[in-house]
């Protein structure tokens, strides 16, 4: 008589990939691991049969369990710390820079376009930056997350961005759900990531051009009161350092094109 392939068990052990991940995490912090760390004693799994699938079914003591769900968990707290790490160190390579609009008038404006022209290849576009890893994409996939980020918070002196256009919610895609199944590590990933995205792209107003020797960074404002200040969509991310800029503002009741440059204090560009 065979016994069917749901009944039969098997020892469980560490993936490779895991042990390795906890011995190069404990040879970097100087931690000694004993021969028995990885030992699991007994401890089985087998396949399950549950609706619509089958399911594994670990088998052994309390202690044996709890020992596998802890080296288990240690290897995902290793892995997202090394993915925080790669994610924050790709964004340190960059410098940011926060800037605002001031209407130093005596009155309101509006409909203002805003032109910042900077030598070709230095700013990058959000398009190109460092996306979260499969480990953690899901701590970036709030908007408070991008804000905190990228985001320029009021001050008693200088107002959020609002480009006076209607907000466009964002949908999300459409996608069957069964309680019954289990996605892929693969799907969950891409759907979280999409959510980022979008949250970038809705946070990051800007349209971006190209000429020979510069890039242009535009954004819109549709209102602007007399003596106040407005910041810019997020801060700006440029791969080096600037020295100077080149602006232009046209609105709707200023007769003229403003133009102007300003230069950077390098100590303030981060």
């Amino acid at each position: 008589m065979k016994i069917p392939a749901y009944l039969q068990s098997s020892s469980v052990k560490l993936d490779d990939d895991d042990i390795e991940l906890l011995k190069s995490f404990a040879k970097k912090n100087s931690i000694d691991l004993n021969e028995r760390f990885f030992s699991l004693g007994n401890l089985t799994q087998s396949k399950s049969p549950v609706v619509m699938g089958f399911g594994n079914s670990i088998n052994g003591t309390t202690e044996e369990r709890a020992r596998y769900n802890a080296l288990r968990e240690a290897c995902g707290d290793i892995q997202k710390l090394h993915e925080f790490q790669e994610f924050f160190n790709q964004l340190n390579q960059f410098h940011s820079l926060r800037l605002a609009v001031t209407n130093t008038g005596r009155t309101f404006d509006e409909d203002l376009d805003i032109t910042l022209k900077v030598p070709k290849g230095t700013v990058v576009r959000h398009s190109k930056l460092p996306v979260p890893g499969q480990s953690i994409i899901s701590e970036f996939t709030g908007n408070r997350a991008v804000e905190y980020l990228f985001g320029l918070t009021a001050t008693a002196c200088i107002e959020t961005y609002d480009s006076g256009y209607p907000s466009v919610p964002t949908l999300p895609s459409p996608s069957l759900s069964f309680p019954m199944l289990q996605r892929s590590q693969a799907d969950v990933y891409q759907e979280n990531l999409e959510e980022y995205q979008s949250n970038i792209n809705s946070l990051f107003q800007y349209e971006y051009f190209s000429e020979s020797d510069f890039d242009l960074v535009r954004f819109h404002i549709g209102y602007l009161k007399q003596h106040s200040s407005m910041w810019f969509p997020t801060v700006l991310i440029f791969s080096g350092q600037l020295e100077q800029i080149e602006y232009s503002v046209s609105s709707k009741h200023a007769p003229d094109e403003v133009k102007g440059s300003f230069t950077i204090n390098l100590g303030g560009q981060q």
